[in-house]
Order: structure tokens, then sequence, then C-alpha cells
């Protein structure tokens, strides 16, 4: 792997057991590379699930020569999926952090992180690559225009067309050519004469056009010749029968086809652990560390389980565990689609998972989250267990959420709020919504002062009467050993605001800014001409213009109906 100036590229998921170098498109991408570098401009690999895309891209920056020769600044591997704004706040801001080397902590905004970023790149990382995995929706990549060149890989279509005039497109969607079919699947056999039967060749044919259930069949019969020869009798008949040339437009079909073969033919306790990973349908990414509480198994044993599992293609290797760091592995989405339809007991699996670490940590949920991975991911599974007490129990705890605040990104705290709304009842939202607004307001002075103390904080803040009560309870919980302070006169004051908070939202000087009158919203406007109206308590922007004055901008202002904004500027003129 090539070292890069500055950028950590660890990210970059490892390749899978056997690739197929696809010389064409490897080459087609690196004159990309050569004809964009000084551009800027974006190179679209498009196929469908299963096609090779990943694949192909993980190769060509794997190319040491060409990386050096035209990315002098290296390259950074990210991988969005199917993500809504929240969670790409959180992925762009950690992108952020790794720019900037964790010196400074991210914007709250995801405007003014693509910014910095923005700034960042052209500064200090000028000539850079940037690949951006699996992009669903091309809305999303308005938010990536960086100067630097960019590989996506996609499925959609249509995704070129929201790009600059500065693109090459490319495509994985025709699978395999017949003779790198016969490769990739000839590689998976230790004997190759067996890989010359009828069978094998009808086999290829009809599953070339999809390198990843190509994989899955091959990697799931080269251990024994009487399974493979079962095998591929049962996969022959079916073809023969015509069961899958009906599906020749449905290549996610073709690989679920191959999925339950592989099972079929799986030992039947991997078998059992491959369906438990269901419960990480949200991400696809599986770090070690919770398969240990789990399947109360240790790091190396769960390691030998989770190697096969790569071996016969179910899962990838997203990290290797090397110097001390455990590996991470990653399920294929498709995979994670088949978990699912095949599971008619999701959520007591969500609750099986909660069980084994309230087991470990005597129902403390103090201490598990503590835990690294449960401190990110708690919330997510205790909604899909429909465990809702605890969810409201954890969010309502200060002591709970000074431990997430410690432990994470702002971000990746509210998007736990977040993900109530839609879920729990209206008189349940209403229970924890002042602790997201108290959060959303207060929980950037943990990026100034990690060490924060979150009961001081609500001492001083008189704005939520029921967290100022739980809050004095703590300290006199814990007044033997910190001093805490309270207003002595709180009640000569009638503070009804409940915080002050501060967020960049101008690269300019702002002149004006002023609250609509629900004081939902704020306008602001600045010298340059930009106006922008954002969220008051989440600082999110919600509008972004410029109002073609002439001059400065000096004042702006919603009318009383909250749906038009006046502007003013030093041209003479009032918009």
């Amino acid at each position: 792997m090539i070292q890069t100036p500055g950028i950590d590229c660890d990210d970059i998921p490892e390749l899978p057991p056997n690739p197929i170098i696809r010389e064409k498109l490897c080459k087609d991408i690196i004159k990309a590379f050569v004809s964009l570098r000084d551009k800027n401009g974006w190179i679209i690999v498009r196929g469908g699930a299963g096609s090779g895309k990943t694949v192909i891209a993980n190769l060509a920056v794997r190319d040491e020569n060409t990386m050096i020769n035209n990315f002098p600044a290296g390259f950074f591997w990210l991988k969005l999926g199917a993500v809504d704004i929240n969670e790409l706040l959180i992925k762009v801001q950690e992108f952020y952090l790794v720019l900037n080397h964790g010196e400074k902590p991210p914007p709250s905004t995801i405007e003014s992180v693509i910014e910095c970023i923005r700034l960042l790149i052209a500064n200090q990382y000028y000539g850079m690559l940037l690949i951006l995995d699996d992009v669903r929706d091309g809305k999303l990549l308005q938010y990536f225009d960086f100067p630097c060149v960019k590989l996506i890989t996609t499925r959609e279509s249509t995704l070129s067309f929201q790009t600059n005039n500065y693109r090459i497109n490319l495509s994985t969607e025709d699978g395999y050519t017949s003779n790198e079919g016969k490769e990739a699947f000839e590689a998976w056999f230790k004997d190759t004469s067996k890989s010359k039967t009828t069978v094998v060749t009808n086999v290829v044919e009809e599953f070339k056009c999809s390198p990843m259930a190509l994989a899955l069949i091959g990697s799931n019969t080269l251990d024994n010749s009487t399974q493979l020869q079962h095998f591929l009798d049962k996969t022959s008949n079916e073809i023969g029968n015509g069961h899958l040339t009906n599906l020749k437009s449905f290549k996610i079909d073709k690989i679920k086809f191959a999925i339950a073969k592989a099972l079929d033919v799986l030992d039947v306790e991997i078998a059992s652990k491959l369906r438990q990973l269901v419960i990480f349908q949200k991400n696809s990414i599986i770090p070690l560390p919770p398969l240990t509480v789990l399947w109360q198994l240790n790091e190396s044993q769960v390691q030998h389980i989770m190697d096969q599992m790569a071996k016969q293609s179910l899962i990838m290797i997203r990290k290797e565990g090397n110097h001390g760091h455990l590996p991470i592995y990653e399920l294929h989405d498709v995979v994670v689609d088949y978990l699912v339809e095949n599971c008619s007991n999701l959520s007591e699996m969500h609750q099986h998972l909660i069980l084994k670490y309230e087991e470990k940590y005597n129902g403390d949920w103090l201490a598990i989250n503590e835990d690294e991975y449960m401190c990110n991911h708690s919330i997510y599974h205790l909604l899909k267990a429909k465990e809702f007490d605890k969810v409201i129990s954890i969010l309502t705890n200060l002591e709970c959420l000074e431990i997430k605040l410690r432990s994470s990104l702002i971000s990746r705290v509210l998007n736990d709020f977040l993900q109530c709304r839609s879920i729990l009842s209206k008189e349940s939202w209403e229970m924890i919504s002042q602790y997201y607004q108290f959060v959303v307001c207060n929980g950037h002075i943990y990026n100034i002062n990690p060490q924060q103390s979150i009961i001081q904080m609500a001492l001083s803040k008189l704005g939520w009467p029921d967290i100022y009560d739980k809050a004095e309870k703590l300290a006199k919980k814990y007044c033997h050993e910190t001093l805490y302070f309270k207003w002595s006169n709180n009640h000569q004051y009638d503070v009804t605001d409940q915080s002050i908070s501060s967020t960049v939202i101008h690269n300019d000087r702002i002149t004006c800014c002023s609250f609509s009158h629900d004081g939902d919203m704020i306008v602001s406007c600045c010298d340059g001409g930009e106006i922008k109206v954002w969220d008051s308590l989440s600082s999110a922007v919600l509008l972004s213009i410029n109002c073609g004055h002439q001059d400065r901008v000096t004042n702006c202002c919603f009318s009383p109906s909250d749906k038009l904004i006046a502007t003013s500027s030093w041209d003479h003129s009032v918009k």
C-alpha cells in the first residue's frame, strides 16, 4: 500500500480472496486519473449490486506508481451507502478530523464543515484523490465538489448528470467476460481439472454477469469433491429447469440465489452465527468486540469464525487485525437484505445482544455506554428491540449523556435523539425532547473542554427545570468528591431562553441577523451579499441565496408571516 503524506488511508477495504484484475477497466480508470488530475473532475464507475465496482476502484488505487505520479497528496476512501443528512454530517466531520489530524473539533453544521474541508484540501492537500464508495443519492454530490479528483462508485444511472462537465463515465454493469468468469471460478479450485466440466461451464455462463454471485458459488464448493458435485448439480438443474433464466436482468436475485446455496453447504454453527449478523444491518460495519459479547467467545475464536465467513465470500474484511488493532468486518448490503428477508425474529435478535451486554455489565447502563461500540450504537439496538423505556432512561440520564458527549461526536449524540423522533410516541418524545434541546444548545462546550461537567453545566442553565433538578440531585450525591456551584438568587430571574449557542454560518463579516416571529428560524446576511436562513436550535442551514445587491448587505428581517425576507444594502436598494 502506498504511504501517503498526511492522509490516513487505513479505511480502504481489504481485497476479497482471489480478486480478478479486469484489465481494461483498471486501465480506463488509470487513464481517467491522468486526464482529470488537473481539472478536479469526476470519475463515475457505475454498475449493479455485486458487479465489482468497489473491487475495481480498490485495485486501481493500489497502483503505486499511478498514485504517486498523479496524487502526491494521497487519497482518502469514504463509503457513503444509504445515509440520511444526519449520518452524512457524522461522516464528513470524521473526514475533517482526519484531514486536520484531530487538532480542531469539527464545525456543527454540514455546510460549515464542508467549507472547512474545501479550504483544507485547497491549502494543504491539493492534488489528492477522494474515493466516494457506494453513492446512493446523487444529491449528496453537491457536498463533495472539492478541488480534487473524485472517484465515485454507484448503482445510480443518473448520477453523472449531477456533476460538472469534467467527468468520465465507466461501467461494470456487464460483469465478467467469459474468460474473466472462467478465471475467477477456476481460482477457487485446488484441482483445476474439476473446473473443466460442462456443469461448471454452465454455471460460469449463467453467473458471469455477477462477480459476487460467482465468488459465492466458487468459494463454497472448494473443499469437498462430493459437496462440489452436489452443489453444481443442484445449480445446473435449476438452470436447466429455467428457474434462473427468467432472472437474467435481476442480478440481485442471482446473488441471493448464490447466498442460499452457500448457506446450504455452510457449517451449521457458522450459518447460525452469520444469521445473527442481521442486527448490524444499519451500518453493515462489524467490529470484533461486540461479537465477543454476542457469542460469548474470546477474540481469537471470533476472528477464526469471521475469517471463515470471509473465505467463503459471505462477509468482507474491512481492516485486517495488525499492530495491536482488532480486525473490522463488513456485510455486503445484498447479504444484509437476504438476512433481513429471511429473519422472522429481528427484534428478538437485538434483544439478545442487549441481554448479553446487560449480563456482562450487571445491568449497569453507565458501564455499558462506556463500551466503545455501545456508546455509539446502544440506542439503535434498543429501538430495534422495542425497549423504549430503556431508550428514554438513557437519553434522560445526565451521566449517560456525559459519557456519550465525551466519547463521541456531538452529531452522533444528536442522531441518537433524532432516531427516536419517528419511532417513539408523541408523549415519549416530549419526555426526551428537552434533553435533545439541551445537547443542541450546550453540547458544543465539549469541543472546547472535553472534561466539562454536565452536572455543573446543567446547574448553570435555568431554562430546563427538570434537567436542573436532576443535576442538583447528582451534585448532592457527589458533593463529597467534587465542588459544584449553583445560582443562589435564581428565584429572582425569569430565565425562559434555553441557552446561547454559537456557530460559524458565513465566511464573511456578518452585518445583521434576526429571529423569525415564532423563534424557530434566524435570517442572517454578510458583507459578501449572502443571505442564509437557519434553524435556531440545530444551526442547520435551511436556505442559502445571494439576493443580487451591488454593494454590502446591511440589514435583513422576516415579514410578519415569516414567509418573506427583506434585505437592504449600501447600493440604496431594498429587496
